[in-house]
């Protein structure tokens, strides 16, 4: 039963702390406070691969298994690590000198002058109908900065709305074009709800006027 405590309470630990272990592997390795935004859509993810890991670790530790069991253990744990290590180096991040698309142990760094116009929007994404759903319950809202360059790739460096207004500052101050998907005319009643205190930061990233 102690082991099974013990088991459950470092599970725990992994699932509330990894994240911010990653965090601070962008901050003092990759100097993430030093860009206007920086965004890492699959750090989510990391904390379950590593949860499995340590699950399979433990599994190999407590029982007895055969020589095939070890080889297929072996196996699912280079996988778990390998997928933690692709989800963690897997960001993209926009400065003033630069904007950077890193993926796993490759990372490009692309300058302003490589950039088409840069397209905002933001909506709610669909909802499959479900029997008893709450009609009054929002779907999830997507956003999206998405700085298209001329060789027809396209990044989206949407972190949260404090630091995509501050980088849009910048766009707008360096005179790029900006592509404002969003219609204005619904805009408060829609998103409102969502940005709170930071409407007006919003009006401005999506061009609601």
């Amino acid at each position: 039963m102690k082991v099974i405590i013990n088991i459950a309470i470092l599970i725990i630990i992994e699932y509330f702390m990894i994240d911010w272990f990653i965090k601070g592997i962008y901050y003092f390795i990759f100097k993430s406070n030093q860009y206007l935004s920086f965004t890492s859509p699959m750090m989510h993810l990391s904390k379950y691969f590593v949860i499995g890991f340590t699950l399979i670790v433990l599994f190999r530790k407590y029982v007895t298994l055969t020589q095939a069991g070890k080889v297929c253990s072996l196996i699912v744990m280079v996988i778990l690590l390998f997928s933690f290590i692709s989800t963690t180096f897997w960001f993209n991040a926009a400065g003033a000198d630069k904007i950077v698309k890193h993926r796993f142990g490759w990372a490009n760094s692309i300058s302003w002058e490589e950039v088409d116009y840069i397209a905002t929007n933001i909506y709610h994404e669909q909802k499959v109908a479900i029997e008893n759903e709450s009609p009054f319950k929002h779907s999830k809202v997507k956003e999206e900065y998405m700085i298209h360059l001329n060789d027809g790739s396209r990044i989206n460096v949407w972190n949260d709305i404090s630091t995509v207004y501050d980088l849009h500052r910048y766009i707008v101050d360096q005179e790029i074009e900006v592509k404002y998907l969003t219609e204005s005319e619904n805009f408060d009643q829609n998103f409102a709800y969502y940005f709170d205190d930071s409407l007006e930061e919003a009006h401005f990233v999506f061009g609601v006027r």
